[in-house]
């Protein structure tokens, strides 16, 4: 018997580099933008990506970083956007630094098409080290303490939706890689075949198959696709 699969339509928004002195406000247009490219898409839940509403500050060590966290849930800063998104009936999950009880969180935040708040995710496993050792690049853990939320699954745009921080961009990536390994595959195989036979349908087919899969993946709204690591 044929199944029964439902599927929706995820967009995966990716912003580029938010350049330090920027504002949230100006930050928030951008999103608002990629926001309308999504409604024209029909798309029914949109991912930014972590940290959403400032620099990636945690490059370097500085003592000044507390004006990057939000002390409210969902931040005051992303009202406009979403309200906008649940007048498009779109369901959102985005990235902001938190403060609450004293400590300082990599927080993700999920709401479903009509605006309600479905819960937040605290990020858990935080990349690089406390001090300079030489070898790290970043210092999450020198700014974020460690989440304690737990992963959970939430209710929303008609599906179960898990909540992570940091996987928009290594998606991308690891789509990008899939798609260039199958086009390498069909090249090689094809050559390959070609060679020994006139006949290559069969390993055309099951790459070329591979490669519409890993396509699938992406339908999100065309857009930059610059890692935001800003």
């Amino acid at each position: 018997m044929p199944r029964d699969v439902r599927g929706i339509k995820v967009a995966a928004a990716q912003m580029g580099p938010n350049n330090e002195g920027t504002s949230r406000e100006e930050i928030v247009e951008r999103m608002l933008g990629l926001l309308a490219e999504a409604v024209r898409e029909g798309v029914v839940l949109i991912a930014y990506p972590e940290m959403a509403l400032t620099t990636y500050f945690p490059k370097k060590i500085r003592p000044d970083f507390d004006q990057f966290f939000e002390t409210e849930v969902p931040p005051k800063a992303l009202e406009p956007l979403l309200r906008r998104a649940a007048e498009a009936r779109i369901a959102v999950h985005v990235g902001f630094c938190e403060k609450a009880g004293g400590k300082y969180f990599n927080t993700a935040l999920l709401t479903d098409r009509d605006g309600r708040l479905c819960g937040t995710f605290r990020k858990i496993h935080l990349p690089g080290t406390k001090a300079p050792d030489g070898f790290a690049q970043v210092f999450e853990p020198y700014y974020f303490a460690h989440g304690d939320t737990g992963y959970k699954v939430f209710d929303a745009a008609g599906a179960r939706v898990g909540s992570r921080s940091a996987r928009i961009a290594a998606t991308r990536r690891a789509i990008a890689r899939s798609r260039s390994r199958a086009r390498r595959s069909f090249s090689s195989a094809t050559t390959r075949q070609a060679r020994r036979s006139r006949s290559t349908s069969t390993s055309s087919v099951s790459v070329r198959a591979r490669t519409r899969t890993s396509a699938s993946w992406s339908a999100w709204p065309r857009r930059a696709s610059r890692t935001a690591w800003s």
